[in-house]
């Protein structure tokens, strides 16, 4: 990237400048160790013959992970995390019929929700940049 002439592109400038930081080393190290399972949670969740009780099992999982780190920069992720799951009452509600907590009428229904999909289209866009982002062949350190 150094090798680059930085007066080309203002892109390969802020490159350059970007690279110099001494901080980035260490940001991509930490990126790379506290979020790698998140690309495996990812090709998980896009499996469509997951049980419902399989993809909450993941969503769990992430979250305990996320719990599990004990970083101060990623306590935004963890809270974002959160808020996401709490934010989505169809979500809440899944788990709910998965627990066999559910009061309402859906608890009929139990055996119809066994291979119910938890992610939607946008969801899926959203997975195949992230997964590409915490593949570990994308960060080279």
């Amino acid at each position: 990237m150094q090798s680059f002439n930085p007066n080309e592109a203002a892109a390969i400038r802020e490159s350059q400048t970007s690279f110099q930081d001494v901080s980035l080393e260490t940001d991509l190290k930490t990126i790379n160790n506290n979020y790698r399972g998140l690309h495996d949670a990812i090709e998980k969740l896009q499996n469509s013959s997951l049980s419902l009780v399989e993809s909450l099992q993941i969503v769990d999982n992430i979250n305990t992970q996320l719990q599990a780190i004990n970083d101060a920069k990623n306590n935004c992720v963890s809270e974002k995390f959160e808020s996401v799951l709490q934010k989505d009452l169809d979500f809440s509600k899944l788990k709910q019929i998965c627990d066999g907590a559910s009061t309402t009428s859906l608890s009929e229904f139990t055996d119809c929700f066994t291979y119910a999909c938890i992610t939607s289209v946008d969801v899926k866009r959203s997975f195949s940049k992230y997964k590409h982002i915490f593949s570990p062949d994308a960060i080279i350190l």
